[in-house]
C-alpha cells in the first residue's frame, strides 16, 4: 500500500506560521532561564558581598581596637541583613529583570533562536511537491521531492497523532530532536477514502507494536 500527497505553498505557510510560535515560546522560555539564573546568581553571592564590602570600611581598619572593631562589625552585619531581607527580593527581581530588558541580553538570545528559526523555514521550501510513503509490514519508506528514501520501523515510533493539519509520526531519536514526520490529513494528490484508509492502518500498526511492548 501507498500514501501519497503534495506539499504546496499553503502546507508551507501554516508550517511558518508554527515555527515562528514556537520561537515566541522559545523566547518566553529563555527569558524566564535568565531570570531564574539572575535570581539564583544573586542569592548566592550577596552574602560574601558583605564581607567585601566591611573590608573597604573605616571600622574595619587595623588601628580600631579588637572590642571596637567587633561591635563594628555586628552593627554592619545586622543593618546589612536587615535591608536584605526587606529589599532583597525587590532588588534581585528587578536587576533580573534590567538583564533580560538588557539589549544585550535579548540581541543574543533573539540571534541564537533566529538562527535556528531560519534554518527550519528555509528547509521548508525543500518540501514542496509529492510525497510518497510505502506501507510495508514492518516499516515505512518515506520519498520526498528529490526521491531521497528514509525508513521508518514501526517499532521505532513513539507518536502517531493528528495535530493542526498534519499527522506527526515520531521516533525516539526524533522526539529527543523535537522533530517529527509530516503527513497531511488531506491528500491532494490520491483518492480520499483510500487515503484515509491507508492511515488508518499505519495507525493500527502503531497501536498493535504499542500493546504487545506494554504486555512484554
Amino acid at each position: 500500500m501507498e500514501l501519497q500527497f503534495s506539499i504546496n505553498e499553503e502546507h508551507i505557510n501554516k508550517l511558518k506560521q508554527r515555527i515562528n510560535l514556537k520561537r515566541k515560546c522559545q523566547l518566553e522560555k529563555t527569558n524566564k532561564t535568565i531570570e531564574k539564573y539572575a535570581l539564583f546568581t544573586l542569592k548566592f553571592i550577596t552574602p560574601f558581598l558583605a564581607i567585601f564590602i566591611a573590608s573597604y570600611m573605616p571600622f574595619i581598619k587595623d588601628h580600631i581596637n579588637l572590642p571596637t572593631k567587633i561591635t563594628s562589625w555586628c552593627i554592619f552585619l545586622a543593618l546589612y541583613v536587615f535591608l536584605w531581607c526587606r529589599y532583597g527580593d525587590s532588588f534581585t527581581r528587578t536587576f533580573s529583570q534590567y538583564v533580560i530588558n538588557n539589549r544585550l541580553t535579548k540581541a543574543i538570545s533573539n540571534t541564537l533562536i533566529d538562527i535556528t528559526t531560519q534554518l527550519k523555514v528555509k528547509k521548508l521550501s525543500q518540501l514542496k511537491g509529492v510525497h510518497r510513503i510505502k506501507v510495508k509490514n514492518e516499516y515505512l519508506t518515506i520519498i520526498g521531492p528529490t526521491h531521497t528514501k528514509t525508513n521508518l520501523h514501526f517499532k521505532e515510533i513513539v507518536r502517531f497523532c493528528e495535530n493542526d493539519g498534519f499527522y506527526e509520526i515520531a521516533t525516539k531519536h526524533s522526539s529527543r530532536l523535537k522533530l517529527s514526520y509530516l503527513i497531511p490529513t488531506i491528500s491532494n494528490a490520491m483518492d480520499e477514502s483510500d487515503y484515509k484508509k491507508n492511515i488508518n492502518l499505519i495507525l493500527e500498526k502503531c497501536t498493535l507494536l504499542k500493546n504487545e511492548k506494554l504486555s512484554n
